[in-house]
């Protein structure tokens, strides 16, 4: 989808556990200790290619996500800057990351999901318009801004 070699028409091929599509705001503010994550990003700074950014987002609740997404998983973002702003012409999606740790503070329901993601995500990011048409042509449907979910040969 991003940049690949993929016929059209041709389903989605997932090389990892699992592969998700999450859509996140720049809103929320993490509940807890923002610096104990922060030593979780280095630990994984450190295993990271040369090319490529650590980067974290949080989840609560008792979602598919929070449950069943794993090291090794990959996920496609789907970033609006507000998360009261639901024009699609916000939102940038970004090409596919990888998870590389998941670590969950004592006392708080977040989990940080900690990933990395190539170095040039950023120049190849699509709008979502381009996102969609490309999804459809895979066989992915039911899209929407706040998309989290877990992408499947039947999705």
């Amino acid at each position: 989808m991003f940049g690949g070699t993929r016929r059209p028409g041709e389903r989605i091929r997932v090389r990892s556990n699992r592969a998700w599509i999450r859509g996140l705001a720049d809103d929320p503010v993490y509940p807890g200790d923002v610096d104990a994550i922060d030593a979780v990003s280095e630990a994984v700074e450190k295993g990271k290619a040369s090319r490529s950014e650590v980067n974290w987002f949080w989840w609560s609740g008792q979602t598919r996500l929070s449950r069943l997404a794993a090291k090794g998983d990959q996920f496609i973002s789907l970033y609006r800057p507000r998360h009261k702003v639901f024009a699609t012409r916000t939102v940038s999606v970004y090409p596919p990351s990888v998870i590389r740790q998941i670590f969950q503070e004592r006392g708080q329901s977040a989990k940080t999901f900690h990933y990395v993601e190539r170095g040039d995500s950023g120049r190849r990011k699509l709008i979502w318009s381009q996102f969609t048409v490309l999804a459809r042509k895979a066989g992915v449907e039911r899209l929407s801004v706040n998309s989290c979910r877990e992408i499947t040969t039947a999705s």
